[in-house]
């Protein structure tokens, strides 16, 4: 279900799959179709683990139900209404944007090397980049809670409170749970995300309960 897909909870092994579009170039619908000659790892529904593959699907499902494309959808109905003009959910808006960083990968032999791999295939799991002010629209309209923002109604307090709750443990002593995004622990005082792509990484903290968010 898109419940499985946005709380990791399918077996398949972490990450499982990525290997298709990162390296082999496969579009996402190829890659998906290959996901059936992977084996599982763990059973179905009984633990976390972060597959970025299934992760896009619930993404490129909503854009199927709207007829519009993912990247579309999001501006239309998230970036644009934050703010976040100058944010872009394609590696080649992100290349020929005017202001934008270079990742690298360090060499075994100490010399840095540009490295990049084309997240688009898996868009709505890792291809958006956006600067620190406009994240910072974002991270406001999270730590806001009521689903508006500048006045505006992106989502209902219903939905956006939906995406916090906990679907499944993410911790053997159960300190932490995975909910449609985030994970949270603390009783839900606490709700935080890490990520990487390419040579990004990023890492979002909210204290549900200090109106604090990082």
């Amino acid at each position: 279900t898109i419940q499985d897909c946005l709380i990791h909870d399918s077996g398949l092994a972490v990450e499982g799959g990525n290997d298709f579009p990162t390296y082999f170039n496969d579009s996402y619908s190829a890659s998906l179709y290959k996901l059936r000659y992977l084996e599982n790892t763990t059973a179905f529904r009984s633990k976390v683990q972060y597959n970025s593959m299934l992760y896009a699907l619930p993404g490129y499902c909503a854009a199927r139900t709207s007829k519009t494309t993912w990247n579309e959808l999001i501006k239309t109905n998230l970036l644009d209404p934050l703010g976040m003009t100058t944010a872009t959910t394609s590696y080649y808006d992100f290349m020929n944007s005017s202001n934008h960083v270079t990742p690298y990968k360090l060499l075994k032999n100490g010399t840095m090397k540009a490295y990049d791999i084309i997240p688009d295939p898996i868009g709505p799991a890792g291809s958006m980049a956006c600067s620190i002010s406009e994240m910072a629209n974002w991270l406001r309209f999270q730590i806001a809670d009521t689903g508006y923002y500048d006045g505006v109604q992106i989502v209902t307090k219903k939905e956006l409170d939906t995406i916090v709750v906990p679907g499944i443990c993410n911790h053997a002593k159960n300190t932490s749970m995975i909910g449609y995004g985030w994970a949270t622990k603390d009783n839900g005082t606490t709700i935080y995300h890490d990520g990487d792509s390419d040579a990004f990484f990023s890492q979002i903290t909210i204290y549900t309960t200090k109106g604090l968010g990082m």
